[in-house]
Parts: structure tokens; sequence; C-alpha cells
């Protein structure tokens, strides 16, 4: 009978990732500067549908002068730009944990200068009604200057429990629209 020697088995050697060490041993210690993914432009509705149902707290909003002049106003309308934390749970979503939304509709425009205003942040004109038409509300008001400078509110943190939904509709010519709400 011959015996066979046995032979240990080897372990693989762990990979190490010199250049995730690196980054690791840089990281902690550096100072983080907080950044915004921003929500806007063509791609916007695709990006504005991740935050359905996602908590999340605008922080700081800033009213912009707008491109679109309504008829019977002197100068565009707003749009608000809202600064927004998402939620720890879900951040993993997005690119970083804080995101921008650009939006001057009757949805989250409305509903922001509605918080700003609860906040006493601004004050609304009085004689016009609660509800109507596009730029016919007491919250379809502009705040910035009438040069174009931004009016700027910090430190707002209004919670959304449930993030943001969407209201898909015709349009007056009958084409899909869509209006974004805090939920």
């Amino acid at each position: 009978m011959t015996v066979q020697p046995t032979v240990p088995a080897l372990s693989p050697m762990p990979l190490v990732n010199h250049a995730q060490m690196e980054w690791d041993a840089l990281s902690d210690q550096s100072i983080e500067i907080v950044g915004y993914s921003q929500y806007g432009g063509k791609d916007n509705d695709r990006k504005l549908d991740a935050l359905i149902g996602v908590p999340l707290i605008v922080e700081n909003v800033i009213m912009r002068a707008g491109d679109i002049t309504p008829p019977g106003m002197k100068k565009p309308r707003d749009y608000a730009s809202m600064e927004i934390l998402v939620h720890p749970a879900y951040a993993s979503r997005f690119p970083r944990s804080r995101v921008i939304v650009n939006d001057g509709s009757t949805g989250l425009y409305r509903q922001m200068v509605g918080a700003l205003a609860v906040r006493g942040l601004v004050n609304l004109p009085d004689g016009l009604p609660e509800e109507g038409d596009a730029n016919t509300t007491r919250y379809d008001v502009s705040f910035s200057a009438a040069d174009g400078t931004p009016a700027k509110f910090t430190g707002v943190n209004v919670r959304c429990p449930e993030g943001l939904r969407k209201s898909e509709y015709p349009g007056p010519d009958g084409s899909p629209s869509v209006t974004w709400y805090f939920a």
C-alpha cells in the first residue's frame, strides 16, 4: 500500500486593492463638500419618477426668474430651485444624497410658495383666489427681484414623508401633460 502525502490546501491570497486602500485613507482625512444632483431638462420626468414615494426634506429654496412671461405680467414668473435631502434609506438610488428639483408649475411651485408663507418667509397678496388656473392665484407670485436677482430661502426644512406624486392628464390642446406635487 502506497501512502500519499497530504498537502494542506492553500487558501487563496486576498486580493489587495491598493487604489481602494489609498482612497479610503485619504477619504478618512478629507472634509466633504456637499453637492447636489440636478433634476431638470428633457429628462426631468423620468428622474422625478425616482422621487415618488421617497421621503425627503426640502432644505433650501431659491426663487429664480423663469423664461415665461404670462399674459398681463411685466416680468417672467419665477420657478423654484429646491435643494432636497433624500432619506438615508433611499439615498443609494441617487448619485448623491441631495438633489435639486426645479419647478415653476401649479403643483410643486404653488405648494412651496404656500410652505414659505406658512413659515412666515413670504407675504402673499390678498384678493387673489386660493385655487385657479395657472398665473391666477395668490400662490403664482414671483419673489425674485425686478432685475432678476434670485430670492433665497435657507433652512426651510419642509418634510415630505411620501416624496413626490405626479398627475397625468390631457392638456388644453389634448396632448399629454404632467404636474408634479409633494405627496
